[in-house]
């Protein structure tokens, strides 16, 4: 055993575990241009395959077009370009997420593959705040970890308005 006096320069780094009783939440995960993001599953609809979409004139470069949901007209955003401005955009291919906005409006998110859900624990994610800067920051809510393996995770209400 060490002596006492060189016992005083070692210090533990905490781990905090999750406890069995810790809110879990389940996270839609996607890929865009090879990263991982997710949304809150309760937030997802529908996960719909990529169908006709119709190109609207004059529509903002991240607006794919519109498309048509059992006979609801639903706007269908490119989601690669609402997060990465400077990114090529989608090739109406992968899935298209239906969610809501906070007015009731239908929106289609159209991401390149749908990875699956997730569970975090609390202890698996991070803020970002003061982290990230521009206009993509007020898009992205946290970040979740689980090993080696990041999430981005996205603010679904800031994404589609």
């Amino acid at each position: 055993m060490p002596p006492a006096e060189s016992m005083e320069h070692v210090t533990a780094t905490p781990v905090r575990m999750s406890t069995p009783d810790e809110p879990v939440r389940e996270i839609l995960t996607f890929a865009l241009n090879g990263e991982a993001f997710g949304v809150p599953l309760t937030q997802v609809n529908e996960i719909l395959g990529v169908r006709s979409i119709t190109r609207v004139p004059r529509s903002p470069p991240d607006v794919v077009g519109v498309c048509t949901v059992r006979g609801e007209l639903v706007t269908v955003i490119d989601t690669r370009r609402r997060l990465e401005p400077a990114a090529p955009p989608a090739q109406n291919r992968g899935r298209i997420l239906l969610t809501s906005t906070a007015d009731g409006e239908k929106v289609g998110l159209l991401v390149d593959e749908v990875l699956g859900v997730q569970r975090f624990s609390q202890a698996q994610i991070e803020p970002t705040a003061g982290v990230l800067i521009g206009d993509v920051s007020s898009h992205i809510e946290s970040i979740a970890r689980k090993g080696t393996h990041v999430t981005v995770l996205v603010n679904l209400a800031s994404l589609t308005s």
